[in-house]
């Protein structure tokens, strides 16, 4: 999953070596071996970092948020255009039980349960302490922690959307609540004007509704 997030997302997804394995520990019982992994650092700060905390965005941040819908729009829009279909999975999933699901599920998808939405590989944690952004501009430089990535049907992780558009806001031992930001239609509209323009068959109603 993670050489497939950066063939298919670079230079938004870190590429990652194999290093092989590294042993620890002493010898006998307690000697182990671990997968020895390289990934290159992510440009960018956490967007949790910097992600502002109060119901109004002044002009500075509401321009700043409409340049990260964008950003993220293009995200979106580089998922649908390199989306990876259910037969290739038939071919290269590792036991034949894997395959005939994944043969039965095409199949399905071909009568209509999912019609026009491509299987795309999704990030499976989309949320702001896993996006870096520009701290100046907020335009998106990376996303990290691909460790719960998945192939899905697109769309299924535009909830990573909603996590930009206000705040978890924390009082006293209560249970936090999320707080839209008072432009946070503008800012949805924003996002859904920039993904549009860049993947028409989205804007349509059918694909929309899927």
């Amino acid at each position: 999953m993670a050489v497939e997030a950066s063939r298919i997302y670079s230079p938004l997804a870190p590429g990652t070596e194999e290093l092989g394995q590294l042993a620890i520990g002493g010898e006998g019982g307690g000697r182990q071996c671990l997968q020895a992994l390289s990934l290159p650092c992510v440009p960018g700060e956490r967007f949790s970092e910097i992600q502002p905390r109060t119901p109004t965005l002044d002009q500075r941040t509401l321009d700043r948020s409409n340049v990260l819908m964008g950003s993220l729009s293009d995200f979106f829009a580089m998922q649908w255009r390199v989306g990876k279909w259910l037969a290739s999975l038939e071919t290269y999933l590792p036991t034949e039980a894997l395959r005939q699901r994944a043969r039965w599920t095409r199949e399905r998808v071909q009568e209509g349960a999912l019609n026009e939405l491509p299987v795309v590989l999704t990030h499976g944690d989309l949320v702001p302490s896993n996006i870096m952004v520009c701290a100046e501009t907020w335009r998106i430089q990376g996303y990290v922690d691909w460790a719960e990535a998945e192939y899905l049907p697109y769309s299924l992780c535009f909830y990573g959307l909603e996590h930009l558009l206000g705040y978890l806001k924390h009082s006293g031992g209560k249970k936090p609540r999320f707080v839209y930001y008072s432009q946070a239609e503008e800012l949805r509209a924003t996002f859904w004007e920039a993904l549009d323009h860049q993947v028409p068959e989205v804007a349509s109603g059918g694909v929309r509704h899927r």
